[in-house]
């Protein structure tokens, strides 16, 4: 299949991240059945009176949604988990999946009906440690293909096509991002004011190429050692096995870095290895280019690998380095 940006942007989309784990759900009898008893025991809880009335109104809003939509979501959420997540990650990320802004209201919520859906076994919820956080503990877990296709829901790849022209503020390079702010920091820092679209536009359309030969004799490296991460856990007062699985969490995140930056160098290169960059402002009018695995204002390893795509002779006068 030819490459092009809308197959791009459809493949390491979060959304058919979700979609592949919707389907890996769908095609479990078990899992069938867990989501029923998770529909009802959320129905339930809403449906029972609430002692105070804060509590009340977030019941009253789950009945207003769609509860099956709530539960595949959780569903997702504990499938995409890596190893273990806090309660108060969790309970922030649920609530913002469902729809809620990041409030208080919101992540309260969202911890509650996770503590509702706990009798059916998808997790567990206890602290790792002594004296530590709650976390949630998934009891179902993906193997290592089905990570690594979870894992590619990323920040959407360099652009092998011009990006679109900007004519909004909540507007995208891409083909697929819709409404997006062009201000860094959200809705609370957005604003229709001037922010020179036309050298957004500018920036957006300067072709770019990967060095093949840096590439070629480098290996990617952290900016820290092992050993430093380890001193730096230490002194955050971390020791025995919750040293062991923090550092153990670092070596998997490594290594899922390094597999998905590969796959994309490796794409920029199959697709002619001419791609551009993406690029928004912050508050004070400042460009920064956007991307993880590419990104010529990444680390120095990813602003090393990036040359123009636009090449030509410069002819230097005899002498003129003397």
């Amino acid at each position: 299949m030819e490459l092009t940006q809308a197959n791009l942007e459809e493949v390491f989309s979060k959304k058919s991240t979700r979609d592949y784990i919707f389907e890996l759900l769908m095609a479990e009898p078990a899992t069938l059945h867990m989501i029923g008893d998770g529909i009802d025991l959320i129905t339930k809880w809403a449906q029972e009176p609430a002692t105070y009335k804060t509590k009340q109104q977030r019941k009253d809003s789950v009945l207003c949604m769609d509860i099956q939509d709530i539960v595949e979501k959780i569903f997702i959420d504990v499938l995409l988990i890596k190893g273990t997540t806090t309660l108060a990650t969790m309970s922030s990320q649920l609530g913002q999946t469902l729809g809620f802004a990041d409030t208080r209201e919101g992540i309260t919520l969202a911890a509650e009906l996770l503590a509702v859906m706990l009798p059916i076994g998808l997790y567990g919820i206890a602290p790792l440690y002594a004296k530590g956080q709650y976390h949630v503990i998934p009891n179902m877990v993906l193997n290592n293909e089905q990570r690594l296709i979870a894992e590619r829901g990323m920040y959407i790849p360099p652009s092998i096509d011009k990006p679109k022209k900007l004519k909004s503020n909540r507007d995208s390079g891409y083909e697929s991002l819709k409404g997006q702010s062009l201000i860094l920091g959200g809705a609370y820092k957005h604003h229709e004011g001037d922010i020179c679209l036309a050298v957004l536009n500018r920036q957006n359309h300067i072709p770019l190429c990967i060095n093949e030969e840096f590439l070629e004799r480098l290996p990617e490296q952290r900016k820290k050692s092992m050993e430093d991460i380890r001193d730096s856990l230490i002194e955050k007062g971390k020791q025995g096995k919750e040293l062991n699985d923090a550092l153990r969490q670092e070596e998997y995140n490594w290594y899922i870095h390094c597999e998905l930056s590969a796959m994309v160098y490796n794409l920029m290169l199959d697709a002619g290895n001419k791609f551009y960059v993406c690029n928004k402002v912050d508050m004070r009018g400042r460009i920064y280019s956007q991307g993880h695995h590419v990104n010529p204002m990444g680390a120095s390893f990813k602003k090393a690998m990036i040359e123009l795509s636009n090449k030509e002779k410069v002819d230097v006068p005899e002498n003129f380095f003397k």
